[in-house]
């Protein structure tokens, strides 16, 4: 039993590939519904493996298969159970679990990187070419213990429109003052009329020194701290602090409040220690994006559109390398992506909370859909609050009749329905694709608290 963490991050890719090469990955095992270990602030997943041997690449001729229960373990602690997963060749769901079994080797080439001269000829990666492409990982986790059906057809409707994220986007890590949020970040100031501000701060950390004094407007950038928390509209249009830049040649008043940082110690912070001088402003804090991505999900999903460029704490960066910026905002904030980012996510914390890196975030290949009849949408929509999920797809059940049907708002339909058509979805698909995000969004959130 381990951390499911390694199944869908970065670090796991060495141990993928040597378990697909010289093991055999007899079953890999989650539990849907309830955590295993109470004190743990990871999720974890049972892995049978055969004894290894790097001799040979024998792995590759063995079929893996992958697991997600849907009762608790102790429900089906049953020999018929485990004989019918043993034996099972194709994708299958009971009430109980779901199977996906594959062969190691469409595995390990699902995780290769194409040599670009195969790419160019359009080759399929099969036989020797495994031995010479470069494995870089794969997504064990989201894809073949997690992921819907809805998402392995959208894949197969969609694969003339597949493109990856990285090839549409720059991303850019988000801004780390290295333990120095207290001399950064200003909560509170009060512009004076002398193009100054009054900036009050009571951050202080050591002597518990609080700072109130002027500092010139030129110094003060507008920054998005906790603004978004309760204002979860798609274009952000305000902001709740002031980012402290300082550059060269700072004023006396400057002077004055890096003094006071300096009694505080935060010139000796994990960032501040190794720079010369110790606050000289990050590249995160000379410019920011227009396009920011949370670092984590909850139950609403919406990654932001920030025209007036306010720097951002907590937001990964997009840049658009080709492209739209509106069409792009529009289908960055459409039911097929949230899809792709709960299916794919890092679900290794305990907490419940969706991780997602900005590297993962870039390899995700997604049909992207480019139709200018999104650019209306996105301004009829860009205002108006996200919802939770089960709200924002307007869900509604039928405990007599046992039903389910959906009532999204006008203009969450008129986007989703824009994305929908274009990969040729059937109403039942597009239902599909809202019911498969909510059970995924609630499986996590109900996961967590099952300790």
């Amino acid at each position: 039993m381990t951390s499911n963490s390694w199944l869908d991050v970065g670090y796991g890719a060495d141990l993928q590939e040597f378990l697909l090469k010289h093991s055999h990955v007899k079953m890999v095992l989650d539990n849907q519904v309830r955590r295993t270990f109470a004190g743990a602030d990871v999720n974890t997943i049972i892995a049978l493996l055969s004894s290894a041997d790097d001799g040979s690449d024998w792995g590759v001729d063995k079929t893996a298969r992958f697991v997600m229960f849907r009762v608790p373990y102790e429900q089906v602690v049953s020999p018929v159970i485990f004989d019918e997963i043993e034996a099972a060749t194709e994708r299958r769901a009971t009430p109980e679990y779901r199977i996906f079994p594959i062969k190691q080797d469409k595995l390990l080439a699902d995780g290769c990187e194409i040599p670009e001269e195969e790419e160019a000829g359009h080759n399929k990666i099969s036989g020797p070419l495994i031995k010479v492409a470069h494995y870089i990982g794969n997504k064990w986790g989201g894809k073949y213990l997690r992921a819907p059906d809805i998402y392995w057809r959208i894949l197969e409707k969609g694969k003339g429109k597949l493109v990856r994220l990285g090839d549409i986007f720059d991303g850019e890590r988000y801004l780390n003052t290295g333990g120095a949020d207290g001399f950064f970040i200003i909560n509170k100031a009060k512009r004076t009329n002398k193009g100054c501000f009054i900036i009050y701060n009571n951050a202080a950390i050591g002597k518990n020194e609080p700072y109130v004094g002027e500092i010139e407007e030129q110094y003060l950038f507008p920054l998005i701290k906790d603004y978004t928390k309760d204002n979860k509209r798609i274009e952000i249009g305000g902001y709740d602090a002031f980012c402290i830049v300082i550059g060269d040649n700072p004023t006396p008043k400057a002077k004055e409040y890096i003094k006071w940082g300096e009694r505080q110690g935060y010139h000796l912070r994990s960032v501040t220690k190794t720079q010369k001088p110790w606050y000289r402003p990050t590249r995160q804090m000379l410019a920011s994006a227009r396009i920011l991505v949370p670092r984590s999900f909850n139950n609403t999903y919406v990654i932001h559109y920030n025209p007036r460029n306010y720097l951002s704490l907590r937001f990964y960066r997009l840049h658009i390398k080709q492209g739209d910026e509106l069409i792009l905002v529009a289908w960055l904030n459409s039911a097929l992506l949230s899809l792709f980012i709960e299916t794919l996510g890092n679900r290794s914390l305990g907490q419940g909370v969706l991780d997602f890196f900005m590297a993962d975030f870039l390899e995700l290949r997604v049909p992207l859909v480019f139709d200018d009849k999104l650019k209306g949408v996105i301004k009829q929509i860009k205002d108006i609050p996200i919802r939770p999920v089960d709200k924002e797809y307007g869900l509604n059940t039928d405990p007599i009749k046992g039903t389910i049907s959906w009532n999204p708002s006008t203009e969450r339909e008129a986007l989703d329905g824009i994305v929908f058509d274009s990969i040729g979805l059937s109403c039942n698909e597009r239902s599909d694709v809202y019911e498969g995000i909510i059970n995924l969004v609630e499986a996590r959130l109900k996961k967590a608290d099952s300790v």
